[in-house]
């Protein structure tokens, strides 16, 4: 499998699942996230986290919930 398509999938996955919050409302420094995801063999989703927190609770919640939805 190649990985390119495999990373293809899980962001247009991610983003079909995301509702972000208003960014005008979000500081510039908190405007950034990061998500790590583990799949098994089969693509389903084993865990996630967020080793870089954002620094609002409305971004990071929604990147959690649409992790939660893959």
């Amino acid at each position: 499998i190649r990985l390119d398509e495999v990373d293809r999938a899980i962001i247009q996955g991610f983003l079909r699942e995301w509702v972000a919050p208003d960014a005008s409302k979000l500081n510039l420094d908190q405007r950034t996230v990061s998500l790590d995801v583990s799949l098994d063999r089969e693509g389903r989703v084993l865990n996630f986290s967020l080793p870089r927190h954002s620094g609002s609770d409305d971004l990071d919640l929604s990147v959690l919930e649409a992790a939660d939805r893959l």
